[in-house]
């Protein structure tokens, strides 16, 4: 059943990415951890869309 797989691979790479998070957090490597959740936060917000990054501002 290709719906039950997808669940399933979405449900591995959420534990996947949780793990790392917290292994992330607890080394206090705050500066990974920003720059590895950041573009998954965006595609989770921008699926499908095309990105202009003059929408995005950061100040370092």
């Amino acid at each position: 059943n290709p719906e039950l797989d997808a669940i399933r691979l979405i449900q591995i790479d959420r534990l996947i990415r949780e793990k790392a998070i917290r292994h992330l957090k607890d080394s206090g490597l705050r500066t990974k951890l920003f720059l590895n959740m950041m573009p998954n936060f965006l595609s989770m917000i921008h699926t499908g869309d095309v990105l202009d990054l003059k929408e995005f501002t950061f100040s370092i």
